[in-house]
Formats: structure tokens, sequence, C-alpha cells
């Protein structure tokens, strides 16, 4: 993993070295459900949920994310990209400054 700020924007690298994506994959992958080819290793993989719950997180900070990867063994990238301060979009307080509102 790695970060750095690109453009006014901050920029998280996320790699692995594990089994990657084909195009096909590639080109759904956020898409709810989708799913690679089981591996040998990885029988009973997961529901397809998790870089679809990553992608609406990422938007609703106004950020952006996409993946690539070499092919098959050659692992796979994703890299996330959030506005920084200053670029004209606001920034969300931490939590600890939150105010949960219950509307009945």
């Amino acid at each position: 993993m790695t970060a750095s700020a690109e453009n006014g924007d901050a920029v998280l690298r996320v790699r692995d070295d594990g089994q990657g994506m084909s195009r096909d994959v590639l080109a759904h992958a956020f898409e709810l459900f989708v799913q690679g080819t089981p591996s040998l290793d990885r029988r009973q993989g997961g529901l397809g949920l998790g870089l679809t719950l990553v992608r609406s997180l990422v938007e609703m900070h106004g950020g952006t994310v996409e993946a690539s990867s070499g092919g098959a063994d050659r692992g796979t990238e994703i890299n996330l990209r959030f506005p920084l301060a200053g670029k004209g979009q606001p920034i969300a307080a931490p939590a600890a400054e939150r105010k949960t509102v219950v509307r009945r």
C-alpha cells in the first residue's frame, strides 16, 4: 500500500501479487456480485460485495476508484483517489465531531 499527493488529490494504491483479474472481470469488478473464476486455494470465494462497497464509500467522499491487473497470476492494483482540502470540495468532520441524527 502506498499513499501520495498528485494533482491536488490524495492517491492510495493497494497492490497484491495474487491471482490477478482477467480483462472481462476488470470491466465489471466494481459491480455487485461479480467474481472471477475460483482457484483451487480459494474455492469458497466471497459474495462479490467488497469492491462494490469500496466504490460506494470512495464516491461518498468525492473520490474515484479503479482496478488494474496484468492478468492471471500477476496480481491486482486498486487505486483510490480523493480530493485534498482546498480543492473546492468540503471535507467531512472527524467522526468524533459528527452528530448522529435519528429521524422517525
